[in-house]
């Protein structure tokens, strides 16, 4: 969780500091972890005791785990089957918050690949990036080894698409 000043949006950091002068403090969602009914701080109070309070809250939800990482060399499908049904176990509500969770699931060769796919802005939803990321790897796995596609990757030119 992150701790902004409501006066300007100046970033505190992760160990909550708390000025005298602050009077109203605002909390900014970070990922899934977020404090509950978090206490209030109105300048009367001593400083230490609301330090004290702030650091007793716990997380609302716990942050969420990254599923295995996906190196390339086994089955996309599966792998993606497996983090939709993390996610949905863990109440993730929408696909277009799993689209940006996924990339945390990947190793680095894949992750570049869906860097790409973000840059080059084809994907939008996760219908399209499930899809598109099956395709890829499951051609890739079919046709050579691992290795073969890494270095035909490296030695494509960089393209441009509108």
């Amino acid at each position: 969780m992150t701790l902004w000043a409501a006066w300007g949006g100046r970033k505190q950091g992760r160990r909550r500091k708390v000025l005298a002068s602050v009077n109203v403090l605002c909390y900014v969602e970070d990922e899934c972890t977020f404090v509950k009914d978090p206490p209030r701080f109105d300048g009367t109070t001593d400083a230490m005791s609301f330090m004290a309070l702030f650091e007793e809250q716990g997380p609302a939800t716990v942050p969420t785990p990254v599923p295995c990482h996906y190196s390339g060399s086994t089955d996309p499908l599966e792998h993606v089957g497996s983090c939709e049904m993390q996610w949905i176990a863990q109440a993730i509500p929408t696909p277009q918050q799993w689209v940006h969770q996924f990339m945390h699931t990947l190793e680095p060769l894949p992750r570049n690949w869906d860097r790409n796919e973000e840059m080059q802005q084809w994907t939008c939803c996760w219908s399209q990036l499930q899809e598109r990321f099956c395709v890829t790897f499951q051609l890739c796995r079919e046709t050579m080894h691992f290795g073969q596609m890494v270095r035909r990757t490296q030695s494509l030119p960089q393209t441009k698409h509108p």
